[in-house]
């Protein structure tokens, strides 16, 4: 059975967060895009990996205690 990070439970229909940092952002007068590396590496090597030129809307922010 397919589980996540945590090891609950993974079905069709669950909303996900794939915890990432952006590490470049693409920004123009239509629309902005960033890369982002992802926090967990990829089973079995453990290899980091990115995805490349996500719309901004597409993400949200994590907070950072004490930043507004």
């Amino acid at each position: 059975m397919p589980h996540d990070a945590k090891g609950n439970l993974l079905k069709v229909g669950d909303k996900v967060v794939i915890p990432g940092t952006v590490t470049q952002v693409f920004a123009s007068e239509d629309y902005c895009n960033c890369s982002v590396e992802l926090e967990h590496g990829m089973p079995p090597t453990g290899s980091k990996s990115s995805v490349s030129a996500i719309n901004t809307k597409q993400v949200e922010k994590v907070p950072v205690e004490g930043e507004q």
